[in-house]
């Protein structure tokens, strides 16, 4: 029996991989289990190797979470807090507090002390570790690729930042995931307080629900929804912002991001004048900012034309029905992840047009990641153009190295090079993904919408 050699290498390549890409993932769970673990059991002075990938921006152990639970520990009014009468108590000095009234009011209701925090934040960590990895379930047996994109996420800047200070976005990733399941199962007298809740404890979930409003639950009124699910939706909405956008947008908000290492958004420029002016002289410093401008709106165009343009909403969409039927069971409704993916998505893009954020919030971008990759993998079954591939392919990549150049930047010292190379992703990478992603979920949003023929509606439910 003849056996062909082309075969032979190509499996002991792919082997190979496999190992690599367990070792990886590996690598990374040690990693991040050994920094939180320290992070609890030593939150005075953790060993210098906890998140040591990331030391110029460490804090103290925890410090956003602390912040929360040490400010509704204390016995003064919250009111003062906003209002400017009193400086808070925070362990570490910060004034007011950085988040809307609702963590502090959850804080006290619960009774929770400064105590319990390494406690609380290592159970929140592990909880989102486990999501990412239950994610990552059926691509354990589906090759070493979506392992590798997987780890990579994992050891990424912005996970890394927001597990290290504990910041109150990956328990809202915990809370929309949540949500978004109980969307696709319907469940709207559990959505409803549950939805109201997350966009009081910060207001820009509320774009989550938004999308999810637009793509769609039952909209006639009947039996099982004497009233509309969109007005049930939009009712949450506006209590939820209600309780939230005061503050947000008011006083006793702490410090934002401003642009630069580290953060992100489409109206980030301000930070540039300082270093630029300062090192080209005010007339050529303003027309390298003016040029960088013009960069961040080429990038928006060409990539928001080209997922117009190769249809990448179709594929990506095709991609996720074929992963769902091929390894998911009856357990989760057919719409839960392409669900999934247009409202964590929405999160980060509403937040990225209306605001500077941190890079932690670039978690909300892991559901559509993976099924990116996943759409890369199943490049023979959705029987994709190879300019449709090759377009996914640069987007995946374009996402992961925004996640990981913070970690060559912070490598130099001189704040120049540092500028120089945040540029790439302030005004390239991001610009570039976020078009794209904004046409993807437009049009995942248009396709749900649709009403679907007679034919397939039998297909799908057995009748045919």
């Amino acid at each position: 029996m003849l056996i062909n050699k082309n075969t032979v290498e190509t499996s002991l390549v792919n082997r190979l991989l496999n190992i690599l890409s367990y070792s990886l993932l590996g690598f990374v769970l040690s990693y991040l289990l050994f920094s939180l673990i320290s992070y609890t059991l030593f939150s005075s002075q953790p060993p210098h190797n906890a998140f040591g990938m990331i030391p110029e921006v460490r804090m103290p152990t925890f410090a956003d979470l602390r912040w929360v639970i040490a400010t509704g520990d204390c016995p003064i009014n919250i009111n003062d807090i906003y209002n400017g009468k009193s400086v808070g108590c925070d362990p570490y000095g910060r004034h007011g507090i950085g988040y809307p009234p609702m963590s502090l009011w959850f804080s006290r209701f619960t009774g929770v002390k400064g105590a319990h925090t390494p406690l609380i934040s290592l159970t929140i960590s592990l909880s989102f570790i486990v999501v990412i990895l239950s994610q990552l379930r059926s691509s354990l047996r589906s090759g070493w690729f979506l392992i590798i994109v997987g780890s990579l996420f994992l050891i990424g800047f912005p996970v890394q930042l927001g597990l290290e200070r504990m910041n109150i976005d990956i328990l809202i990733f915990l809370l929309l995931y949540l949500s978004t399941l109980i969307f696709s199962f319907h469940a709207l007298a559990w959505l409803f307080p549950l939805m109201i809740f997350v966009i009081a404890l910060k207001y820009y979930p509320f774009f989550a629900f938004f999308a999810l409003i637009l793509k769609g639950l039952p909209s006639k009124p009947g039996f099982s929804y004497p009233i509309p699910p969109w007005l049930i939706l939009s009712i949450g909405s506006f209590v939820g912002l209600s309780l939230s956008l005061p503050w947000s947008t008011g006083g006793g908000v702490a410090t934002v991001a401003s642009g630069g290492l580290a953060s992100h958004g489409l109206l980030a420029f301000g930070y540039l004048n300082n270093t630029l002016i300062d090192k080209f002289g005010l007339l050529n410093g303003r027309w390298i900012i003016r040029t960088l401008f013009v960069l961040k709106i080429i990038s928006l165009i060409v990539g928001g034309y080209m997922a117009y343009r190769l249809r990448l909403a179709k594929i990506l969409t095709k991609a996720i029905e074929v992963h769902t039927s091929k390894y998911n069971s009856t357990r989760l409704p057919a719409n839960f992840f392409p669900s999934l993916v247009v409202s964590m998505t929405s999160v980060w893009l509403g937040c990225y047009l209306v605001t500077i954020s941190f890079d932690y919030r670039m978690i909300f971008l892991f559901p559509v990641l993976i099924f990116i990759a996943r759409a890369v993998q199943l490049y023979p079954v959705t029987r994709m153009m190879i300019l449709q591939r090759r377009a996914l392919i640069c987007l995946l990549i374009s996402m992961l190295a925004s996640m990981l150049i913070q970690f060559m930047g912070y490598a130099f010292q001189d704040p120049f090079t540092r500028l120089g190379i945040d540029a790439i992703a302030e005004f390239i990478l991001i610009p570039f993904y976020s078009s794209s992603l904004c046409v993807i979920v437009l049009g995942m949003i248009i396709m749900a919408r649709r009403p679907i023929p007679l034919l397939a509606q039998l297909a799908e439910s057995g009748e045919l």
